[in-house]
């Protein structure tokens, strides 16, 4: 539901801040279903499009940069990046 409601044009940020949807998304991004991974990953992108930088440190915090890597080497082994 938070993930759906982040792309609705009328969607609060601090409503979604509020309720914690930063960390339940992080939460559902680590998720071992690669469609909810992806879902969530694509709903934070669009949180994080044109946010603010406390609004992306709060992410960072909660996802970690080590995340982040996770996040990259899910996306080149989901739609078969070959660069070689």
């Amino acid at each position: 539901m938070i993930a759906e409601s982040i792309h609705e044009p009328k969607c609060s940020l601090q409503i979604v801040l509020e309720n914690n949807g930063v960390e339940k998304l992080v939460d559902m991004s680590r998720s071992p279903d690669p469609s909810l991974r992806l879902n969530s990953i694509w709903a934070l992108k669009n949180l994080l499009y044109q946010a603010d930088s406390v609004t992306k440190d709060l992410v960072m915090k909660k996802l970690t940069y080590a995340g982040l890597q996770r996040w990259a080497v899910f996306f080149l082994n989901f739609f078969n990046f070959n660069f070689f």
